[in-house]
């Protein structure tokens, strides 16, 4: 199954969204220092559905690359930044 004209499976295509949704929490965190709610993700990433982003952010905490729990805004942290920080 193919990603409309792209000609991209659904698959690459769900890899590219979390690599952008994943971008965008990391660059949200250099800026504000605290992570973006579900809506401004959504925003930001041109997507009209939150349960879209939802989703997302579901399947990233499943692959252990964020931790956070649904219902508490501002609570998204990447793993690998809190490695690479107790780390050093």
């Amino acid at each position: 199954m193919y990603y409309g004209e792209l000609g991209i499976s659904v698959k690459e295509r769900t890899k590219q969204r979390e690599e952008e949704i994943l971008s965008i929490i990391k660059q949200y965190w250099k800026k504000y220092n605290y992570s973006p709610t579900v809506r401004e993700i959504a925003k930001k990433a041109s997507i009209t559905s939150t349960s879209t982003v939802l989703k997302y952010l579901n399947k990233l905490q499943e692959k252990g690359v964020i931790e956070w729990q649904n219902k508490k805004p501002r609570e998204i942290k990447i793993i690998e930044e809190q490695r690479n920080v107790s780390a050093s």
